[in-house]
């Protein structure tokens, strides 16, 4: 982040949102921090060395941020630093748009998250941004295996003028959560479809 405030307060962020969870208490979140080698050494490390997220995302390229499972072996590291970056993510766009205060002159960034519902607190913490993100010219794409795999966002995504595309051979079950949607298709007509097509669903 573009200094060493900013970053503290988008770590802080990410940890307050795991902090309040009801089933693992504060201590215990804090020991998964010191328990991984990685962890710690991120929360030691200086920012010198840093890049600025709200500049390199106006630079129209492809940004993957990597996490091997080797690294962060338990789901609740996962979640803390899937969190964290999340987190990081927003506020990039939040200081890109005061510094590009016209909407038309920002590039539009997609932010592709597999398999989000495995981390419910990236979940939570996305769903509760849903409704900002246009206004910062950037779109969230969500791949899942089934639409109700979405403990949190799954109603706020029908709120939000959401875009599906659902794949050749899915479960019958994602055809119900979008029944009525989908109209006059029916489940047979998914179930049936050539591999590796897919129909569509996009908001008027």
């Amino acid at each position: 982040m573009p200094d060493d405030k900013a970053h503290a307060d988008t770590l802080l962020l990410a940890l307050t949102s795991l902090l309040k969870s009801e089933h693992i208490g504060i201590v215990n979140r804090l020991n998964v921090l010191k328990k991984n080698v990685f962890l710690e050494l991120m929360l030691k490390k200086d920012t010198t060395k840093n890049i600025d997220l709200s500049i390199e995302m106006h630079k129209n390229q492809l940004i993957i941020i990597r996490m091997p499972e080797v690294i962060f072996l338990i789901p609740e590291e996962r979640d803390i630093a899937t969190t964290y970056w999340m987190s990081k993510v927003m506020l990039s766009l939040q200081v890109r748009a005061s510094r590009i205060p016209d909407r038309s002159k920002r590039t539009k960034v997609n932010l592709v998250v597999d398999e989000i519902y495995e981390v419910a607190h990236t979940e939570q913490y996305l769903t509760f941004k849903l409704y900002q993100v246009a206004k910062f010219v950037m779109k969230p794409i969500i791949s899942c295996h089934y639409i109700n795999q979405l403990t949190h966002m799954r109603q706020e995504l029908r709120n939000a003028n959401t875009s599906y595309i659902l794949v050749a051979g899915r479960d019958k079950d994602n055809f119900k959560e979008l029944k009525e949607e989908l109209y006059p298709i029916v489940a047979e007509d998914l179930m049936n479809r050539i591999s590796y097509t897919s129909f569509g669903l996009y908001p008027l």
